[in-house]
């Protein structure tokens, strides 16, 4: 299996969402729905109720006289039961 998951992603807003059972994971541009359920599935020995993915557009950078861009991301966005949890930073 290819490598999909990348990280998860931690931020305020991210750990606001935790609450509601939902987790944000970045992968691989190219990763499918399917593909990433079946993965985080067999990981993590859950079932996922939902799955949402965005990509995020790539942006800008200049740096002195250099230009170039910052390359473009997908995140994934899940949600599991109440009864089941994600041991994260066990």
């Amino acid at each position: 299996m290819k490598n999909i998951l990348r990280r998860v992603i931690v931020t305020e807003k991210t750990v606001k969402i935790f609450k509601h059972r939902q987790f944000i994971f970045e992968v691989d541009l190219n990763a499918t729905k399917q593909e990433i359920k079946s993965l985080l599935e067999h990981v993590f020995q859950i079932k996922i109720l939902a799955i949402n993915t965005y990509r995020l557009p790539s942006k800008n950078l200049r740096i002195t006289n250099s230009q170039g861009q910052k390359t473009r991301y997908k995140r994934a966005i899940i949600k599991i039961p109440r009864n089941q949890e994600i041991r994260l930073f066990a």
